[in-house]
């Protein structure tokens, strides 16, 4: 069920539809054409916007959130800047809370190239 619902439910809903993993030519050319929303983490968001305003692709913040997301491995859960610090803190606050990533997400219109 679970397999289905990640690799068959979630592509037909959108999700994950577009990843810009690399910013190869097949994935600048999705974005050109792409409308819809492109969900990043804040530290990818820089050269997103940098990519969008070169490819001159409308696109504009549409908010963002913080959550635990795994990165390749389950255990690495939390954001890849957090220190032992921030572990200590979350420890001694009995909250997790501070180690949640920043995920943005941006609503991305293909340009209206009808009018000249």
């Amino acid at each position: 069920l679970l397999a289905f619902i990640i690799g068959g439910l979630y592509p037909s809903l959108g999700i994950s539809a577009i990843q810009m993993v690399g910013g190869g030519e097949k994935y600048i050319r999705l974005l050109k054409h792409f409308g819809g929303f492109v969900f990043m983490r804040e530290t990818d968001a820089e050269g997103f916007e940098t990519l969008a305003r070169g490819l001159d692709v409308d696109f504009e913040k549409a908010g963002e959130f913080k959550t635990f997301y795994s990165r390749q491995v389950w255990i690495r859960f939390a954001r890849e800047d957090a220190t032992v610090d921030d572990w200590k803190e979350a420890i001694k606050m009995r909250s997790l809370a501070n180690l949640r990533a920043s995920i943005l997400y941006y609503r991305v219109h293909p340009k209206d190239n009808t009018n000249g």
